[in-house]
């Protein structure tokens, strides 16, 4: 019986999003005559009325009925239920995780901005939570707001205990290149290359930010340093070979 009265709750919201709060009204009266899930998988407990709409009872059901129906395809049903769990426990970090996540898989502007709004807040009371950071990214990138997205995957990298990581920086040089931003893209790599274990990618990278700003004698002799870190025959060097054809360095 449950869950035809979800099925039927789901279409209407389908239609009209006008209805969320009544579906989620209703909701709360499901719970109300439904066993109680623990959260570390134990068999459902009986409990009173009272024990089920505690608060914390309350929203470890809906968080797990939730997370259950996303994983099941149900995203907008998810997303109720999620938001019913942490309009109970705002502080939950890993509910407003789940329902960003949700609302991510909503794949509308309306869904990304949303999301970006809890990554946001995530970011903000754990900046070293990379999960949400990357979700920040993402949902920055595709509101086609770069600066955003630069200046998270910035802070990440600057934040890193001097330790480079390439794949945030290779991140970081496209976004500098998609929004025109070479200037900051070269000053960047400059404050990295020092600190660089193997500076080989770092090198080629700002020989090309140079390369893009139209400043090619700092290309060239980029891209010189850089062939005297590598050995001769190695695909860095080809590249290099072929940068050096194509920029007509003798």
């Amino acid at each position: 019986m449950t869950k035809k009265i979800v099925q039927l709750l789901t279409s209407i919201l389908r239609q009209s999003p006008l209805f969320k709060k009544a579906m989620q009204t209703v909701i709360i009266v499901i719970f109300s005559t439904s066993p109680v899930v623990a959260q570390d998988g134990a068999p459902p407990k009986a409990g009173s009325i009272d024990d089920i709409l505690s608060i914390g009872a309350f929203a470890n059901s809906a968080y797990m009925r939730g997370n259950d129906l996303l994983q099941s395809g149900d995203t907008l049903t998810a997303i109720t239920m999620l938001e019913l769990a942490l309009n109970k426990a705002p502080d939950k970090l890993l509910y407003r995780q789940t329902l960003a996540e949700a609302y991510l898989g909503l794949q509308t502007e309306t869904g990304v901005a949303m999301a970006l709004e809890q990554f946001t807040t995530i970011v903000k009371q754990s900046p070293a939570n990379r999960s949400a950071m990357a979700g920040l990214v993402q949902s920055a990138v595709l509101l086609d707001r770069p600066v955003l997205a630069i200046e998270t995957l910035e802070k990440q990298f600057l934040g890193s205990g001097g330790k480079i990581d390439m794949t945030v920086l290779t991140d970081l040089a496209a976004l500098y290149l998609s929004a025109n931003m070479a200037d900051r893209g070269i000053a960047t790599l400059n404050r990295a290359l020092p600190h660089a274990k193997d500076p080989v990618a770092i090198q080629l990278m700002l020989a090309s930010f140079y390369q893009v700003k139209g400043d090619m004698d700092n290309a060239k002799s980029t891209l010189i340093k850089a062939e005297s870190n590598i050995a001769p025959g190695s695909a860095a060097a080809t590249m290099i070979i072929n940068l050096k054809k194509r920029w007509r360095i003798e």
